[in-house]
């Protein structure tokens, strides 16, 4: 058996803080923040598409079932009956910065005044 080093990338950085890399599968990444990327670095990501959109899914089979963990879910330690917000709308960006805890209520009405926002600008 031939084990595959994954090599450590560098720290980039973009208006949202830094960042590192985490290759999905499909082409896509995931961008977590440099003192998370050890940990999840040792698990086998993959992009998994739910509503129209990308998340970085890993499949835990525990005593012969399987669920999915999401990585934002896990990042943001989200207990059970809260949602992960994604401040900037990215799916696939799961730094700490940029995720928040929300009950779904507090969620709805978030996007529910984006929504209202954009209707009135227009």
């Amino acid at each position: 058996m031939v084990l595959i080093e994954k090599r450590d990338p560098p720290t980039k950085e973009d208006n949202f803080g830094p960042f590192k890399i985490i290759t999905l599968t499909h082409g896509k990444y995931a961008q977590v923040s440099p003192e998370d990327f050890n940990d999840l670095n040792k698990y086998h990501w993959q992009s998994r598409k739910s509503q129209c959109r990308y998340y970085a899914m890993r499949k835990l089979v525990s005593n012969g079932y399987e669920r999915w963990i999401r990585m934002h879910r896990q990042v943001a330690n989200t207990q059970k009956g809260f949602i992960t917000h994604h401040k900037n709308r990215n799916t696939l960006d799961n730094r700490r910065k940029n995720l928040r805890n929300m009950l779904p209520m507090e969620h709805r009405a978030l996007h529910l005044h984006e929504s209202m926002q954009r209707i009135n600008e227009t």
